[in-house]
């Protein structure tokens, strides 16, 4: 007592009311106890009762077993008290450490929808857990046996029951996975994990176990596979590279078109990795823009080339998309790589013919900028020069309008009057001609013209060939 529980010294302890030595057992049950003990007479026991003493700094928590037993004096008189405690604190609190683990295991089999089972192989009798019935499509609180068990075992799957027991002697470990039929022709799928004890001899004692029915996640997984084999049989026939990755961007599928157009093998790709079909200045831009995509979760898109297995590189376009649950966490990436080669080769040539293209029109333009410069030059040295000879005739022939009317004829009056009109006309031209050459389609303005005033221009100027050739004129109609 002095040393475990109390930890205190004789001195600090004999001949000391027990309220002063242990003021923390003012609050608790034992003082009004040890009254009822003194004042009635009566013997007070309990078995692991919770009391709470201090221990240097702080309050401890102790069970104990104690019995409080009056001393009489002859007289009947209660004179004193003998108290007997056992410290149980380390039993009760191992005890109550399996209880809270049993109470956690039950509760996750209830959870996990498991049922347990204890075989006995000396009597065959089976402990079950109350799930166990419905598992196999009985009745609650149906009598399950080793053999009724048995004989709903799907018959295809008695040898893996067999197998399963086999290696179980060997290791002590028994499980498999089977199918069961129940009563109303239900096909299921159980898995069964257990443990075998054996005795001194090596002879099978008892047997363990839980079985979980693993119908939905069968279902699943199957739905699963046909899914998968649907995408590998689709990716494998399609001409394009197809590809996935986990979450974290390591490649773990590629589709028949890879290798058929690498040359390489599964472990090639696995052993040196998908990096080694990129052409070498095209790897570390590859490598960050794909580290970016697996990070931001955005579509990756980039062009870069691979080696075929001739070793000529080829243009592609690898586009990946990544997959993602209602949470918007990545599952895995799904890519295409696609040979845009040839649409390459076909932008190159294009370009190449714009380049020349545009470079013939330049030398085109400056050759007619040249033209039009030659152009301009030439009508304004023509009609200067051709203005000069019709100063000429003008001159000459308004002389010879002003001489006497007895020197010339009447005739030749008006011939000189055509000269000079047409003379006149002749300047006219020559400078419109001038003007043209000097203005652009966006400085032409446009004017109204009398078609009369035109069609006399033309009969004075063809008046002459008119009389000659003795033609009807159509402007005497």
């Amino acid at each position: 007592m002095m040393e475990k529980i109390w930890q205190r010294k004789t001195d600090e302890t004999i001949g000391k009311p027990i309220l002063e030595v242990f003021p923390e057992l003012l609050d608790q049950k034992y003082p009004e106890l040890l009254n009822d003990v003194l004042s009635k007479g009566i013997t007070i026991r309990e078995n692991e009762s919770i009391a709470y003493i201090q221990q240097k700094e702080k309050l401890e928590k102790f069970y104990l077993d104690y019995q409080y037993t009056p001393l009489f004096e002859k007289n009947g008189t209660v004179n004193g008290i003998m108290i007997t405690v056992y410290d149980v604190t380390n039993k009760v609190e191992a005890r109550k450490k399996v209880e809270v683990a049993e109470q956690r295991t039950r509760l996750a089999i209830e959870i996990a929808e498991i049922a347990t089972w204890d075989l006995d192989f000396l009597t065959d009798n089976i402990i079950y857990s109350e799930n166990l019935p419905q598992i196999f499509g009985q009745e609650k609180g149906s009598v399950i046996t080793r053999q009724k068990i048995k004989r709903q075992i799907h018959k295809d799957d008695l040898p893996v029951l067999k197998k399963a027991f086999g290696l179980a002697l060997q290791t002590g470990i028994y499980k498999y996975e089977c199918r069961i039929i129940k009563p109303d022709a239900e096909v299921c799928w159980i898995r069964v994990h257990g443990k075998l004890f054996f005795d001194e001899n090596k002879n099978i004692t008892k047997m363990l176990g839980t079985v979980l029915d693993i119908t939905d996640e069968k279902n699943s997984h199957q739905t699963l596979m046909k899914s998968e084999e649907k995408f590998r049989l689709l990716a494998d026939s399609m001409p394009q590279h197809i590809w996935t990755s986990d979450p974290l961007g390591n490649l773990n599928y590629f589709n028949k078109s890879v290798y058929k157009y690498t040359g390489l093998f599964i472990d090639d790709l696995k052993e040196q990795g998908w990096i080694q079909i990129v052409h070498p200045d095209d790897q570390k831009e590859n490598i960050n823009s794909w580290m970016e995509a697996v990070k931001t979760g955005n579509d990756f898109l980039f062009e870069h080339r691979f080696r075929r297995y001739d070793g000529e590189y080829r243009w592609q376009l690898s586009l990946a998309i990544a997959q993602k649950d209602e949470y918007g966490n990545i599952q895995m990436w799904v890519g295409t790589s696609t040979d845009i080669q040839d649409q390459k080769n076909f932008t190159d040539k294009l370009e190449r013919e714009v380049s020349e293209r545009t470079a013939q029109l330049e030398l085109k333009n400056r050759d007619l900028i040249n033209m039009n410069i030659e152009l301009q030059s030439f009508a304004y040295i023509s009609s200067h020069d051709l203005q000069e000879p019709l100063r000429k005739i003008q001159t000459f022939a308004s002389r010879l309008s002003d001489l006497d009317e007895q020197n010339i004829s009447a005739k030749a009056k008006t011939y000189l009057g055509r000269i000079e009109v047409s003379a006149k006309r002749m300047q006219t031209l020559i400078q419109d001609l001038l003007t043209y050459s000097r203005t652009n389609s966006a400085e032409r303005v446009f004017v109204k013209a009398n078609l009369d005033e035109i069609a006399e221009e033309v009969h004075s100027d063809f008046y002459e060939r008119i009389e000659e050739k003795k033609l009807l004129s159509i402007f005497t109609l």
